[in-house]
């Protein structure tokens, strides 16, 4: 891919014009690459630029890259965040990786950054799915890098994953970007390397448009994951009991439990695996009274008989509920599923994401706001008469399942009075036509 086609599709596609990006700066090729094509991004359009590095002591030449690293940000005055990894015996890689996401968490949290970006490319992506395939990952996750992810509090952003391991190198070789080579990188000590070095060639010499095809598997196999998601949704709607908030198990079947396990990582972000998948539907299958199962430490599956609902093993009311104060013009992540914003006007760009759906809401600009997730005792005026409801009670009528619930957000002013339960509904304190001070925005996005 040139760099001008590059830069068209970024600025065509994706709104990050104002946005802080912290760059994952390994020394290699790949994030090199990426940090002087973000660089060059920089020149169409305001974007702030940071980078992290984390020395491995892994080998010897950990502490040449850190220095390599350092000075090529310094010398163009680029911040540097640098982190050191005490290096386990066991389960190296994952751990190091977990290492890495932990450290640029803390440091995009604490400096305020938008957006992560790592040089995640084109042949990683086939790697990736390659190793899940060997490993057993069931369809859903054999498809692994995606462009954009939500974490916690921030974006991940893979902006080179449409190019191919050449594209990189044919980049900085035009552009004589410096960049070190990491010599484990041609270890068959590690698997990735052993796909890279040895099977993928293979498969190329059984057909030299491997990789290509390959990439369309992997995009159809996406597309049709999230119609099968939509038809799984569907499945367990026809089952589910709003009132009791129970599904019905009686005749089910493997094809319900995998409707289930999307459902639960959907909802629950609870991890599934093909084996977990594989337990979970042996539990369903058997009626033998009341059973639970653990999904996770804050999760679990309640088994009635022919019965079944999802029960949070955490108290509902927690001693610290978490609270924002909204500022004026200023958005925040809520999660990594949801972003709110308090506007003075209506504004020209919001986050532009078509897997995120949005509301908007006038509000009172006279009084300080804020967001907190519901409390059992809450109540919202309701109706023009000025009449209350409890905000459990409004759950119950909607039909609204206990997942939802635990997770919902209302908004509230000073005094703990509810101004909106987000995303379902305005309480009369923000009705428009009540009063004529109203002239701030609310927009609330969270993924569909």
């Amino acid at each position: 891919m040139e760099i001008r086609q590059w830069l068209n599709e970024v600025l065509r596609n994706t709104n990050i014009s104002g946005k802080k990006l912290f760059i994952g700066v390994s020394g290699g090729s790949d994030s090199m690459g990426l940090l002087n094509a973000l660089l060059r991004l920089q020149k169409e359009i305001p974007i702030q630029i940071a980078v992290g590095h984390i020395n491995h002591h892994l080998r010897e030449e950990s502490d040449d890259e850190e220095k390599f690293v350092s000075e090529y940000c310094n010398e163009r005055h680029i911040p540097i965040f640098i982190g050191h990894w005490k290096p386990t015996k066991t389960h190296i890689e994952e751990n190091a990786r977990q290492f890495r996401y932990d450290f640029f968490s803390k440091i995009m949290k604490e400096q305020h950054y938008d957006i992560l970006c790592t040089a995640h490319h084109r042949d990683d992506r086939i790697e990736t799915a390659l190793r899940r395939i060997i490993a057993g990952y069931h369809l859903w996750d054999i498809d692994g890098l995606v462009p954009w992810q939500h974490r916690q509090g921030y974006m991940l952003w893979r902006p080179f994953l449409s190019w191919s391991k050449s594209d990189i190198l044919n980049w900085c070789s035009d552009e004589k970007i410096p960049f070190v080579e990491d010599a484990s990188n041609q270890s068959l000590h590690y698997e990735r390397n052993r796909i890279r070095h040895q099977w993928i060639p293979m498969f190329q010499q059984e057909n030299p448009e491997f990789n290509q095809n390959f990439i369309r598997f992997l995009d159809q196999l996406s597309d049709e994951n999230q119609m099968v998601q939509q038809i799984a949704d569907q499945e367990l709607i026809n089952r589910f009991d709003g009132k009791s908030e129970q599904w019905d198990i009686r005749e089910w079947n493997i094809s319900l439990t995998w409707a289930l396990c999307r459902f639960l990582m959907k909802n629950y972000s609870i991890a599934m695996t093909q084996q977990k998948a594989v337990e979970l539907d042996a539990f369903l299958q058997k009626i033998d009274g009341t059973k639970r199962w653990q999904l996770n430490a804050t999760y679990c599956l309640e088994k009635v008989y022919d019965k079944i609902r999802v029960l949070c093993v955490e108290t509902v009311e927690k001693q610290e509920q978490d609270v924002y104060t909204l500022i004026v013009n200023k958005g925040l992540f809520l999660s990594e599923d949801e972003w709110i914003c308090l506007y003075d006007h209506q504004p020209l760009q919001c986050l532009d994401n078509k897997q995120w759906a949005s509301v908007c809401w006038r509000v009172p600009s006279h009084v300080p706001l804020q967001v907190r997730h519901a409390k059992s005792h809450d109540r919202f005026v309701f109706n023009r008469q000025g009449q209350t409801k409890k905000v459990q009670r409004f759950f119950i009528d909607q039909k609204i399942p206990r997942y939802a619930r635990d997770k919902c957000w209302v908004l509230v002013d000073e005094s703990q009075r509810i101004y909106g339960i987000l995303p379902w509904r305005q309480s009369y304190l923000s009705n428009g036509s009540e009063t004529d001070k109203i002239n701030y925005i609310i927009y609330y996005y969270r993924i569909n």
